[in-house]
């Protein structure tokens, strides 16, 4: 998930304009949801930088625990003996 996330952000980095934070603010509306103490899902719609933004969008894109999920699917399944 690092590695996606690092995709991510260079192509963000890459694409979007210089001042994408400022033709953003107050129009464009991302979702994120904190999850620590408790689920709160939340609207941001002001950005100060452009890396604000693009770290926001990123956040937006981010499955928590989700590394650890894909290890455990990805493990060899044990099986009992017949």
């Amino acid at each position: 998930m690092r590695r996606l996330r690092s995709v991510l952000d260079k192509t963000l980095s890459d694409v979007l304009p210089h001042d994408i934070h400022e033709r953003c603010n107050g129009t464009c509306h991302i979702a994120v949801t904190h999850v620590w103490p408790t689920l709160k899902p939340q609207l941001v719609s002001q950005f100060d930088s452009r890396r604000q933004l693009i770290d926001t969008l990123l956040t937006s894109c981010h499955i928590p625990w989700c590394d650890c999920v894909i290890k455990h699917a990805n493990a060899t399944p044990m099986h009992a003996n017949a």
